[in-house]
């Protein structure tokens, strides 16, 4: 136990110096039983007892637990090893974990990194680390674990929950219950439902392993969903599987080593999920590594797919009729059967802006494969350079690309067919050389090559820069990072200018007719 009488005193005097308009609650896994949870030197000892008095107080009320491991069964009116039991969210909450706690010298101190939290289904203390995510449906151990560590329900007053470890939920229950979804969290009819820096690991459900939302439209940032797995009866969704119009809104977080028969990383049928600046990375499925999407209208914006692989659709399998992708990255993900980048199937309209396709495989279409029924495919401003069989058109489904760069040539508007030079490929350095300056990521500075890319200043000259820096042509790159702080600058045969000439649109040091047919074609853009 992390105790000394000095520290209790310290930590009660900052609690009460602490408070403000919202009642705080605090929870401690060392804490001496029979606290009331109204500081630090009383806390809670249990979660759950916490969680029951912010039930009954007036809202807003915040619960701050500190590092330890909590487990659903455990609290003055839990039945130890009952697998229904949860720790359930509520309107008005805000659950947060990471605090310092009893033992250090200022309790309220807040490291999630440090202090890890822990919300586990483990309720008989005896799992067995399963190293494939593949193996959790059939691990023995995991048979009295929860059903879902964390339940949501009718929620639409923004509770959040931050700074937890969610693991080791079993949803390995069977249709029409509710135990065969959402292992780390099951949330259903959820209008707002806030998650901050969370880690879901080593969930298992029949589907949604690490979270499973049904009519709910909950915001992620900064969360992570490593090894959790969805198989069996559904089997969608190893990270996360939503369905019935659920629009999901996750914004910078990782999706890593899950596994499922459909989805990997992410599955969802119906709604309008959007995915920003998120990494997918080594995901397994049968069907879209990374992502299966159906029936649902989804965005991927500035985000990266790498190294997933399935049997169809390497990074994603969809069937959705819309699918946007812009400043995507796709990097040596494969498919056994076919669209080692995407798969495609079922009335898909997609679209795809300044795209990097990088070392993909598969039998039928390196990048892309459109199979079955009408498809549309849009690309522009892309680099596809995987080898050649960039595109692998079964269906006779209409295929559109232009000022884009593509191994073993497709026709089209502004199309080449030219080693794109990328920084280091390698490393997974995607950004183009250039004798004007390249944004090395590895060191975090700008540097100059040797040569520059012909895919500079050779996207679709209607598209507007964005934040390229200066110089930049006027005329967007090619590629992930084209229109980007971080695209490569232009080069004029000459060294940079030493200032911003006044008019000097390209970044030439030149004002002249060039500049006035370029500010003319972005004219009230």
């Amino acid at each position: 136990m992390r105790r000394s009488a000095l520290v209790m005193g310290l930590c009660l005097a900052l609690a009460i110096a602490s408070a403000g308009s919202s009642k705080i609650i605090y929870v401690d896994d060392d804490a001496q039983p029979g606290g009331d949870g109204k500081s630090w030197a009383t806390a809670y000892r249990y979660l759950q007892d916490a969680l029951a008095d912010a039930k009954a107080a007036d809202k807003p009320v915040e619960v701050h637990v500190a590092q330890g491991v909590y487990k659903p069964d455990q609290g003055a009116n839990q039945k130890p090893g009952e697998r229904n039991a949860s720790f359930y969210l509520m309107n008005g909450l805000s659950l947060l974990g990471g605090y310092a706690g009893i033992g250090v010298a200022d309790c309220n101190v807040r490291e999630i990194e440090l202090y890890k939290t822990v919300l586990s289904g483990d309720l008989g203390g005896n799992d067995v680390v399963a190293d494939d995510p593949c193996d959790l449906e059939n691990e023995p151990s995991r048979a009295e674990n929860s059903y879902h560590v964390v339940r949501a329900f009718m929620l639409d007053a923004t509770p959040v929950l931050e700074g937890f470890t969610i693991t080791a939920g079993n949803a390995d229950g069977d249709p029409p219950s509710d135990r065969y979804k959402g292992g780390g969290l099951l949330c259903e009819l959820c209008k707002n439902l806030l998650l901050a820096k969370c880690t879901f690991r080593g969930n298992f459900a029949r589907s949604g392993g690490g979270m499973f939302n049904y009519n709910s439209n909950p915001r992620l940032t900064s969360c992570s969903f490593i090894g959790n797995a969805a198989s069996g009866a559904g089997g969608f969704g190893g990270g996360i599987a939503g369905t019935y119009r659920s629009s999901p809104t996750v914004n910078n977080c990782t999706f890593s080593r899950n596994c499922a028969v459909g989805g990997g990383g992410i599955s969802n049928h119906g709604g309008e999920p959007k995915f920003t600046s998120c990494d997918f990375t080594r995901n397994l499925a049968s069907m879209g590594g990374a992502a299966y999407i159906d029936d649902s209208l989804i965005s991927f914006e500035s985000c990266k797919f790498r190294f997933n692989s399935a049997s169809i659709g390497g990074a994603a399998a969809t069937t959705s009729p819309r699918c946007l992708l812009n400043r995507c990255l796709f990097e040596g993900n494969s498919a056994k059967v076919r669209g080692g980048g995407i798969g495609a199937s079922g009335g898909n309209n997609i679209t795809v802006t300044n795209c990097t396709f990088s070392g993909n495989t598969s039998p039928k279409g390196n990048a892309f494969s459109l199979e079955r029924r009408q498809n549309a495919l849009w690309i522009v401003s892309s680099i596809l350079w995987d080898g050649g069989h960039e595109i692998r058109d079964e269906s006779n489904s209409p295929v559109t690309v232009t000022y884009s760069n593509v191994f073993g040539s497709w026709p089209g508007a502004g199309n080449l067919d030219v080693d794109p030079r990328f920084g280091d490929a390698s490393r997974g350095d995607y950004h183009l050389k250039s004798q004007g300056g390249r944004w090395d990521p590895i060191d975090q500075t700008w540097i100059i090559d040797d040569v520059t890319s012909p895919c500079i200043d050779a996207g679709d000259p209607n598209s507007p820069i964005g934040y390229e820096p200066f110089p930049n042509g006027a005329r967007v790159n090619m590629g992930a990072y084209g229109g980007t702080q971080e695209a490569s600058k232009s080069y004029f045969g000459k060294a940079p200018c030493a200032k911003i000439v006044a008019g000097d649109i390209d970044g030439d040091c030149q004002v002249n007719i060039r500049d006035l047919v370029i500010l003319a074609s972005h004219w009230l853009e």
